[in-house]
């Protein structure tokens, strides 16, 4: 054995040194490769708008709201008090209250028609003017109805002379204007002053008090 010099050991430790360092590399490079696989899979992420917690809304089920409504109905019916409105041309229960027909002419075809119901002791009144001009003046009136009902005419001019045709009875309207009644169509024939026999026209439908509630269509002309 020969004499060991001083940098001996030295190489000794750097040999072994160098021997470890390999195997110590692949170590540390296995570990964090395994740690970065266990970061990218060993963490559960959870979302807390999937489940990780529970919203709840007060406009969903929370709050129950509860709406009531009201039914409201209306009855209608007559001043007279019976279940038998009318709902055409009303007030016109008198004389001064007439539903206005306008101005028509003594031509047939320029008439017209009204519809009404009478209710109780109620009367319809209904007024026009009538022209005398290129036809003949035959004041008419016909009236289809549910019931039994009466229809006057009653014929304002001046110096009026009339006779009431048959089946017709004489008449005076409530204001003194003279005219004729009947339950059955009929025309008036007239004179007034002067050549032209223009005159306001007045129309009153009635019943017996024995039929409550009537319902009408009246024709006219003059």
């Amino acid at each position: 054995m020969g004499e060991m010099r001083l940098w001996e050991p030295f190489l000794v430790v750097v040999a072994i040194g160098l021997c470890l360092i390999p195997s110590c590399v692949v170590e540390e490079e296995t570990r964090d490769r395994f740690d970065d696989d266990d970061g990218g899979g060993g963490v559960t992420s959870s979302s807390s708008g999937l489940g990780g917690s529970t919203s709840t809304s007060s406009g969903t089920g929370g709050t129950t709201s509860t709406s009531s409504s009201s039914t409201s109905s209306s009855t209608s019916s007559s001043s007279s008090g019976t279940a038998c409105p009318d709902p055409y041309d009303e007030p016109n229960d008198t004389e001064n209250t007439a539903t206005d027909l306008g101005t028509i002419s003594d031509c047939d075809s320029s008439g017209g028609q009204a519809i009404g119901v009478l209710s109780g002791d109620d009367e319809d009144w209904y007024t026009y003017y009538g022209t005398d001009g290129t036809c003949v003046v035959d004041a008419a009136v016909s009236i289809v109805a549910d019931g039994q009902v009466r229809v006057c005419q009653y014929i304002d001019c001046t110096e009026l002379t009339l006779d009431c045709p048959q089946d017709t009875s004489p008449a005076t309207s409530p204001n003194g204007r003279a005219g004729c009644c009947s339950e059955l169509p009929f025309e008036l024939g007239f004179n007034c002053s002067g050549i032209w026999e223009d005159a306001d026209v007045y129309i009153s439908i009635d019943k017996p008090g024995s039929f409550p509630c009537v319902s009408y269509t009246l024709d006219y002309h003059f």
